[in-house]
């Protein structure tokens, strides 16, 4: 899988980092994850996570 990782810690707290992983649009890893994304299993009521693409 190919991805990119960005990582911040916030001023004054170095024990918290955050992480974001990329991947480009259109590309394999990109089919890949949504396939993985399908696999989930069911939400319970009121629970519902939905996956929105931003590119």
């Amino acid at each position: 899988m190919d991805r990119s990782r960005e990582s911040l810690q916030p001023p004054g707290d170095p024990d918290q980092t955050l992480c974001v992983y990329n991947v480009e649009s259109g590309s394999a890893t990109e089919q890949a994850l949504r396939l993985l994304a399908g696999w989930t299993a069911p939400s319970l009521p009121g629970h519902e996570l939905s996956y929105e693409s931003t590119m």
